[in-house]
């Protein structure tokens, strides 16, 4: 197994198969977005925008009704086939696939005859419509995509193998699923990064660890990445969110994702209280502490200053998992990171301490890129509970002289 997951909560709180619509999909296209029930997505949808401001969620009024058209199997399965990504995002590029129970009231529903491609009227924008039979119609707004699009079911192998086990198990029970194609998108995405790239070096020194950190993750989405999975669920305890990534197997990417983790036991550790935002990573294994390894060394030497020595990253080899937790603020205009709390699990606490330590004191009274730092530490300033914890400030300020020679 060659991948990683992460979860993301935004608190208020297995795909087992290939539903029946993403299975038409090609599995060429380079994005594809899948529903396992049009009408649980849209009860779901509704359920999470009750708890928002009145009229935040009119929008999904209007898709509710369209489940009203005749013909539509509200229950049904739905998929979008984004067939190209050459030119701009935009309604053009992609199919969609909808579940009908009568293709014949569906298409007279828009005064059409219900016979091969047909131009209709949809929310005001000109569409296309066909049937894909097996109780499916494609829709969309190009016409020639619309007429080549076969929709005919047979992805399914192919689709799971792309997913691999981390995807399958992200995908699993949720709403909707976003997948990326990595193979398809990789030459769209070097186009992309050559372009950063350009304009970066056109800004000089300044952006040498960001371009660092551009050529090191570039071959974990263009050489290494096989699937990039968006899960989606909702209700009215807020939204989840499940990402997972799927590498090639025997990859150098892959080869550091090979190992097991066990980010919920970090996560119990960070504050029970409410929060905005709070997430872990479990980097006891010897692929992802190889990782962060490496990405410290390119960071360090690309961006050598005083901050890289608090790049946390910098401090892998003392630490096997971490979390961060930003709870609700005090005062969320202009102060939302007052509370919040960062851990790190440690087998060698002092040392991660010591590193700290000097990095913070050895930043006092110096100057880097205009900006002049003035750093405290004090050691078992203040008890927490049992433990007595250090205390350290940090002030930034811009120097005159140094910005002038910037």
């Amino acid at each position: 197994m060659a991948g990683l997951a992460a979860s993301v909560l935004m608190p208020i709180v297995a795909l087992a198969e290939v539903p029946p619509a993403l299975d038409r999909v090609p599995v060429d296209a380079p994005i594809m977005v899948s529903m396992r029930s049009v009408s649980q997505f849209v009860n779901n949808m509704e359920a999470f925008t009750k708890v928002l401001p009145q009229g935040a969620g009119a929008q999904f009024g209007q898709i509710k009704d369209l489940l009203k058209t005749p013909g539509v199997n509200a229950q049904g399965s739905a998929a979008i086939a984004v067939m190209s990504v050459e030119q701009d995002m935009n309604d053009e590029n992609f199919v969609a696939i909808v579940p009908v129970s009568d293709y014949a009231a569906f298409a007279k529903h828009f005064n059409a005859t219900g016979s091969g491609v047909e131009e209709v009227q949809i929310e005001g924008n000109t569409s296309y419509i066909k049937s894909l039979d097996g109780g499916f119609a494609a829709i969309g707004q190009n016409k020639a995509m619309v007429e080549a699009f076969a929709g005919k079911p047979g992805s399914r192998s192919a689709i799971e193998s792309l997913l691999g086990p981390n995807g399958k198990a992200v995908a699993e029970g949720k709403d909707a699923v976003i997948i990326a194609n990595m193979p398809v998108l990789s030459p769209k995405i070097k186009e992309g990064m050559k372009e950063a790239r350009a304009n970066m070096e056109g800004m000089g020194e300044a952006m040498a660890g960001n371009l660092a950190v551009l050529d090191f993750f570039e071959p974990a989405l263009t050489r290494d990445g096989q699937a990039g999975v968006l899960a989606l669920s909702m209700g009215e305890r807020g939204i989840k969110l499940d990402m997972a990534g799927q590498f090639k197997e025997g990859s150098e990417w892959g080869n550091y994702f090979t190992g097991k983790g066990n980010g919920g036991s970090l996560i119990a550790a960070l504050p029970n209280e409410a929060f905005l935002l709070a997430f872990a990573i479990d980097s006891s294994s010897a692929g992802l502490r190889s990782m962060f390894k490496k990405f410290a060394e390119v960071q360090t030497k690309a961006a050598p200053g005083l901050m890289a020595g608090m790049n946390p990253i910098a401090m892998a080899d003392k630490f096997d998992g971490f979390g961060i937790f930003l709870g609700e603020s005090p005062a969320p205009i202009g102060g939302l990171f007052l509370n919040t709390t960062y851990f790190m699990r440690s087998s060698d606490p002092a040392a991660l301490l010591k590193m700290t330590r000097e990095a913070i004191t050895g930043m006092n009274g110096k100057t880097e890129g205009g900006v002049r730092f003035t750093t405290t530490y004090e050691p078992g300033r203040q008890k927490i509970g049992d433990v007595n914890a250090d205390l350290w400030t940090m002030r930034m300020q811009g120097d005159p002289p140094a910005l002038a020679g910037w």
